[in-house]
């Protein structure tokens, strides 16, 4: 999803270091995603703006080796979204007079209200909290994706909620590396929330 400007501004920057004229100073770089379905995101943009942004449109792209992944190995058991998604990747969905593509009623779900759209959501992803809490493994092919961290944050704290069990809160003491600087960063520290999935 970065823009081809941040990459190339990285390989400047490891030809500058590196002082060579080789791609990204000659280090090994790997790039990994579906470049037919991800792209960058850049706020207002029309999608020809999306698409030339794309890394694949880099004078970089064409000195990289490419190395295919021929199976995919999440959607293999569902052999219809698999070929939707191939579909989708290939450009041969069908389209709307806007440019969008119409998703199956099999895998929408109906949107009447904010909570009641997210507890359907959650209840169809995640169906029984209480064994994924016994073999956390069974969570692995489940996700909920969104395109905003606050929304995120969201959804995780409603699963948490919703975990079986009591919950513990474990406290932690943000340090500067610098004791002398403890004062001036602390505040900074404790208001950070990186990201990360939901625990139990």
């Amino acid at each position: 999803m970065a823009k081809q400007d941040t990459i190339e501004a990285f390989d400047l920057l490891l030809k500058d270091i590196m002082d060579s004229d080789k791609p990204f100073g000659g280090k090994v770089i790997v790039f990994g995603s579906d470049f037919r379905q991800t792209l960058p995101v850049i706020q207002n943009a029309t999608r020809d703006i999306q698409v030339q942004a794309s890394f694949v449109n880099s004078t970089l792209w064409g000195s990289l080796q490419k190395v295919t992944l021929m199976e995919n190995i999440r959607a293999l058991l569902d052999k219809p979204f698999l070929e939707f998604l191939l579909r989708v990747g290939e450009g041969t969905e069908p389209e709307d007079e806007d440019g969008r593509i119409s998703l199956s009623n099999d895998i929408l779900l109906p949107y009447d209200s904010k909570d009641n759209s997210l507890d359907r959501l959650i209840e169809s992803v995640f169906s029984d909290l209480q064994l994924y809490s016994l073999d956390p493994y069974l969570m692995i092919n489940r996700c909920i994706l969104s395109a905003m961290n606050i929304a995120v944050d969201d959804v995780n704290q409603m699963i948490i909620d919703r975990f079986p069990g009591q919950p513990y809160t474990y406290t932690s003491t943000d340090r500067t590396l610098n004791e002398r600087e403890q004062g001036d960063y602390e505040d900074f520290l404790n208001s950070l929330n990186p990201k990360r999935p939901p625990s139990s």
